[in-house]
């Protein structure tokens, strides 16, 4: 029996066009292909299905007889697809075998994290809908949206930014991009922190560029909101070690959901990205540095190999169902130009592939210069949003408590919060209308006026660390 055979006699039987587009040719075999394209060529030409004697006509392979088909074209559809994995499968393992057998256990591994990571992407999620279906869909969607838990995607936790997109959805990529060390990974690894903690949201973070210890510090600094110098060098005494460090991260331990960090080294490609993402479970991705993601093909070119990083992560939201937030760099063009004509960066240009902001649902960019001010505050501007919108916000940039919220928010600035929004002010959960939450929002002087004022006198300074306050050193 041919399920495939029984797949293309449902869709002529059928005569439903839009089915047709569901068809993935690659899982049909040789002989069930030249049907599909028969089929295919003939509804371009005439915008109907053939009738089943023409098929038989003009490719000499017959259909099966109607009433052998009891079953609609999803039916058979799935069934091919199980082929398909069946097919797959067995042939890898065939190789698996061999290599074992060869004495080459590492290239064994390599052959099925290869098959397992391209029968992952297969599977997608929501890839056709019918109009027709829309209030079904929207009461779908509603009711994920307006769920108080990890139902649907994630905020941002910054009130900014999540009054203007709302959530970042599943399908959603939104990409940070500035130039080195302007505070990329801050960003990516507050946002993870933020859904982890706050939404109780099982995360996975990968960076290429620095180790999972130094992920744990920068994280552990947000936790504890202690100054992140002294616990990147272990220069706390004993007793503050005990008191700052460790009894900050008490109850971390026993938090509802996990935060997974793993070094970019043992997740290399966007196939090695997908099966690990959907064996952990995550409900969100962070990749720190995407520019610098390998490809399986070692031959393609640096501009090729981020271009297809960049939709890989679009596809893995997508079809995982689940955001994903990376950072990437401006080029150093940029950096020339607009230092010569005093024009801001656009998405042209990021560095590596114009695919990063055509893919990109969201696109967030650190473009100042570094300044005094810049130390204690930093501006992110929008520079895409899913449906065009711009704007720019400062955000706190405070390393002695690893503050980086909303900063100078006025009432229209939030004005299109929903009035079940939900954020978080330290531990505290801030809800209501988008008026009654900037009542209770802790929106103070900026950071400059706040340090004048310590320098000044006026008020205390920050805990000393070693003699001087990390807010003083970092200026």
């Amino acid at each position: 029996m041919s399920v495939g055979l029984k797949l293309l006699s449902s869709l002529v039987y059928k005569g439903d066009l839009g089915e047709m587009i569901s068809v993935n040719p690659e899982y049909l075999k040789p002989s069930e292909t030249i049907i599909y394209k028969f089929i295919e060529s003939h509804i371009i030409n005439h915008g109907v299905y053939p009738a089943p004697h023409t098929v038989e006509k003009e490719t000499t392979l017959a259909l099966y007889p109607k009433k052998g088909i009891t079953e609609p074209p999803s039916f058979y559809r799935e069934k091919v697809y199980d082929r398909h994995i069946t097919t797959k499968l067995n042939s890898a393992m065939m190789a698996v075998r061999a290599k074992l057998e060869e004495g080459s256990p590492r290239d064994a591994v390599e052959i099925l994290l290869k098959n397992s990571g391209e029968l992952v992407q297969l599977q997608s999620k929501d890839g056709l809908v019918d109009f027709r279906d829309a209030e079904e869909h929207l009461k779908q969607n509603y009711s994920l949206m307006n769920s108080p838990g990890p139902g649907y995607g994630i905020t941002s936790g910054w009130v900014y930014l999540d009054a203007r997109m709302g959530r970042l959805e599943p399908g959603d990529l939104l990409s940070i991009v500035g130039r080195p060390s302007q505070g990329k990974t801050f960003l990516v690894l507050r946002m993870m922190y933020h859904a982890w903690k706050n939404q109780k949201i099982p995360v996975l973070v990968v960076s290429p560029e620095m180790k999972p210890i130094k992920l744990i510090k920068r994280l552990t600094a947000l936790h504890t909101k202690s100054p992140l110098t002294p616990i990147n060098q272990g220069s706390y005494n004993t007793s503050l070690q005990d008191n700052i460090v460790y009894g900050g991260l008490a109850g971390v331990k026993d938090h509802d959901v996990p935060f997974y960090i793993v070094d970019g080294a043992m997740c290399p490609t966007i196939e090695d990205l997908f099966l690990l993402s959907r064996q952990l479970g995550v409900k969100a991705v962070g990749y720190d540095g995407a520019y610098l993601m390998k490809h399986r093909n070692p031959r393609l070119s640096k501009w090729d190999r981020i271009s297809e990083s960049a939709q890989g992560l679009k596809n893995l939201s997508s079809v995982l169902g689940i955001p994903v937030v990376a950072s990437y760099q401006f080029s150093r063009d940029m950096e020339k130009k607009s230092k010569s004509d005093k024009k801001l960066p656009t998405l042209a240009d990021i560095y590596g592939s114009d695919e990063i902001g055509q893919l990109s649902s969201i696109v967030l960019g650190l473009l100042q210069e570094e300044t005094i001010e810049t130390a204690l505050k930093k501006e992110i501007t929008l520079l895409k949003g899913r449906d065009g919108e711009e704007g720019s916000w400062w955000i706190n940039w405070l390393f002695d408590e690893m503050n980086f919220s909303d900063l100078g928010l006025t009432v229209e600035d939030i004005a299109g919060l929903p009035d079940n929004y939900v954020h978080y002010e330290g531990d505290k959960q801030v809800t209501g209308t988008a008026e009654e939450q900037y009542q209770k929002l802790m929106i103070g002087d900026s950071p400059l006026d706040k340090f004048k004022s310590v320098i000044s006198g006026k008020t205390k300074p920050p805990p000393e660390v070693g003699g001087e306050s990390d807010q003083l050193k970092f200026l």
